[in-house]
């Protein structure tokens, strides 16, 4: 009984021992430039945005916006990610997390994001955060997956034919679609 024991005890402290967790943080998102009008809904708030505003403004990274009109939102990470909608349409940040123990020693530590695009162009410079850092952009159409790139998706929807348009471009670096 006593060398089952020791064994058992053995385990516990060698699988203790590998296994660390990781202290995930909600990120956040500054508001660097807006032009046009849309609808901003985050966790417990829903705010109707017009150029007047005063800029810069913070929201936490869980957010929807949503333009009737052209409209223009240029938006910087607390990860250094930056990317800017045009156009009338929709997306969602549907996920924001960084590392904290990572980002004690880096500020562009490692994240997760994921982005959901409906209608409209988004244009993304994730080349700013480092390591192990993930972007995917959900459309209708697929999912798009990038780590260190500069590149743009538009997405039409035209309601008489129910058909989805689309372009990617990929300036710099490397995505998956």
């Amino acid at each position: 009984m006593r060398p089952y024991f020791l064994l058992l005890l053995a385990l516990l402290c060698v699988s203790r021992s590998g296994f660390t967790s990781e202290e995930w943080r909600l990120g956040s998102f500054a508001f660097v430039d807006t032009r046009g009008e849309f609808d901003l809904a985050t966790t417990g708030s829903f705010t109707s945005i017009t150029e007047e505003e005063e800029l810069p403004f913070y929201e936490t990274g869980i957010l929807k916006v949503d333009s009737k009109e052209w409209s223009s939102i240029y938006m910087v990470g607390s990860n250094n990610l930056s990317f800017q909608f045009m156009g009338s349409g929709f997306f969602a940040v549907e996920r924001f997390e960084q590392n904290m123990r990572s980002l004690e020693q880096d500020p562009n530590a490692k994240s997760r994001v994921i982005i959901n695009l409906r209608k409209g162009r988004l244009i993304f410079d994730d080349r700013s955060p480092k390591g192990e850092s993930s972007l995917i952009l959900e459309t209708p159409l697929g999912r798009v997956n990038s780590s260190g790139a500069y590149w743009s998706m538009r997405i039409d929807y035209d309601k008489s034919s129910r058909l989805y348009n689309f372009q990617i471009e990929c300036a710099d670096g490397l995505i998956r679609f």
